[in-house]
């Protein structure tokens, strides 16, 4: 508790001079310019990220969409028994090849994302 009223009484002492006060104007002058400029850099890179991924992630939510309700309903006409032992065979092998053709993608998603995500960091840093 004293230690905030012994910071408070220092920062209205330095208020009170007119050295201090032009010193403090120009920390915060210098603080707004920076972060100012981290602004435009965060805008920059998120418009960046979503011209390049902004299509594909929409294509990419279409198309897992879509298998997700073609995987539940072959699911359902698993259960209900609507298939025989022949078709069962072919429906779980289209399903387990369908499945691992959609992880392949994310994982390649997150992958370019990673990479394009250190590319920027690396030329936020180098600017």
């Amino acid at each position: 508790m004293t230690e905030l009223f012994s910071s408070l009484e220092e920062k209205l002492s330095m208020e009170n001079s007119n050295d201090s006060l032009e010193e403090s104007a120009q920390d915060y002058c210098g603080l707004i310019k920076t972060t100012r400029r981290l602004h435009l850099h965060l805008v920059k890179l998120s418009r960046r990220v979503n011209n390049a991924y902004g299509i594909q992630i929409l294509l990419l939510l279409i198309v897992l969409s879509t298998s997700l309700v073609f995987t539940l309903y072959k699911i359902y006409i698993i259960v209900k028994g609507l298939i025989n032992g022949d078709e069962f065979i072919v429906e779980s092998i289209c399903n387990v090849i369908w499945v691992a053709f959609i992880g392949d993608v994310l994982l390649l998603v997150q992958a370019s994302g990673r990479n394009q995500d250190h590319d920027e960091f690396n030329w936020l840093q180098s600017n």
